[in-house]
């Protein structure tokens, strides 16, 4: 392939500093750092480890003096209560346990940020910054859900999965303490037939949800049955159940609409994951590439949040950090595209659920309709976008083939005369 042409990349490389630096001044601005959703997973381990169901505070009204009541919206996977006793730090103090969560947070940014900069063949610093440039980072830091967190390990085992399948795997099991942020890198890591990854990641979830099943008392579908009640019941115009969300308005149950959205989000994932094998096998240097499917559905497959979206800095790394082809011919419609994308792979939520939800509320929509249509157009956007990459991926590897080929029938043809 060709050099990338650095002008064409100069546009969307100086948006992604934009957006870093305006994360940064808005974090110090606010001066918020993991108040919020990091408390709420820390009153379920504090529960957790005191042998307490969290769901005897979240529904049965238990309330513990030094953690108090965990609300109603709260609750988290079986799995996850053990393996977030490492992440959220529930032997310590809140304040404390707050710190820490601070340090690791940074601490594994920083591993991923090294990790993705050795992985990339052209040493930009503004394509790393991608990483903190995405507002995933900043809703992130403000709140200290481990959503962010979460991606950050996924892109780490992007980068070792070859060479360390057993570390990945273990890096990936407490990824899945959100296994909406995780269960398509699963499903793409059994495509690429890397079963050790798998395997050591669901033995670890397993082994997880055996022992809290056996730490509170409770049997194992019982506690799973908890969490998916919960959220089958939970409503707030804020929520994404994915893809069908806006068919709430019609009284759709939150049940239904997730099955719908995974089964589509699926559905279209592994198609991609298959129409875009020729190009992340000819280009195996991009070992981003064969999640990209991954990556740009992540918003829409299931129940997801801003903080849950931040692999989706991986994009602007798979355009900007290796040698690659124009995506378009005319240097003023790349430079365009290549901007478009960035734009809203950094900064769709606020464009989107934050901007476009007013617009429509001026025009007289109600609150549900005026956030669930500017949530469809988000990410039908993300779905285009993984379409047009992959007919412009496939199309240069058609082309590649086609000029191989006919280069080896000219020297043929010369050789035969």
């Amino acid at each position: 392939m060709n050099k990338l042409t650095n002008k064409r990349s100069i546009p969307a490389q100086i948006l992604i500093m934009i957006f870093a630096l305006a994360n940064i001044a808005y974090v110090l601005y606010r001066f918020r750092i993991f108040k919020g959703d990091f408390d709420l997973r820390w009153m379920e381990d504090a529960y957790f480890i005191r042998r307490i169901n969290p769901f005897d505070s979240i529904s049965g009204g238990l309330v513990l003096d030094g953690i108090g009541k965990i609300p109603s919206y709260a609750g988290s996977m079986p799995w996850a209560y053990p393996l977030g006793c490492l992440l959220v730090f529930p032997f310590f103090p809140r304040e404390i346990a707050r710190i820490c969560g601070v340090v690791l947070y940074l601490a594994v940014a920083a591993a991923a940020g090294i990790l993705v900069w050795r992985k990339m063949q052209n040493k930009s610093v503004p394509v790393v910054f991608a990483l903190i440039g995405t507002w995933a980072m900043a809703s992130t830091f403000m709140l200290g859900n481990y959503g962010g967190l979460c991606c950050l390990l996924i892109i780490i085992t992007m980068c070792i999965y070859r060479r360390h399948p057993v570390v990945a795997g273990l890096i990936l099991s407490f990824a899945l303490v959100k296994p909406q942020v995780g269960g398509l890198f699963v499903i793409t890591y059994l495509l690429l037939g890397q079963w050790i990854v798998v395997a050591v990641a669901a033995a670890v979830c397993i082994a997880a949800w055996v022992f809290a099943s056996i730490w509170i008392g409770m049997d194992p579908v019982s506690m799973l049955l908890q969490i998916w009640q919960q959220s089958g019941t939970y409503e707030n115009v804020e929520i994404n159940t994915g893809l069908f969300t806006f068919l709430r308005n019609f009284g759709v149950g939150n049940g239904v609409i997730l099955i719908s959205s995974a089964v589509v989000g699926i559905t279209i994932m592994t198609i991609c994951f298959f129409r875009l094998r020729p190009v992340f096998q000819k280009r195996s240097e991009i070992v981003f590439l064969p999640f990209l499917p991954a990556i740009l559905l992540e918003p829409s497959w299931f129940y997801s949040h801003p903080f849950d979206t931040l692999t989706l800095a991986l994009i602007p790394v798979i355009l900007f950090g290796y040698s690659r082809r124009d995506l378009l011919k005319n240097a003023v419609a790349d430079a365009v595209l290549t901007v478009g994308i960035t734009l809203q792979c950094m900064y769709g939520y606020i464009i989107w659920e934050k901007g476009a939800v007013k617009v429509l509320r001026m025009a007289g929509l109600s609150e549900f309709w005026s956030r669930d249509i500017s949530l469809l157009c988000c990410n039908l956007i993300y779905i285009a976008i993984l379409f047009i990459l992959m007919h412009l991926m496939s199309s240069y590897t058609s082309d590649e083939c086609i000029s191989a080929d006919e280069s080896c029938k000219n020297a043929e043809e010369t050789a035969t005369e």
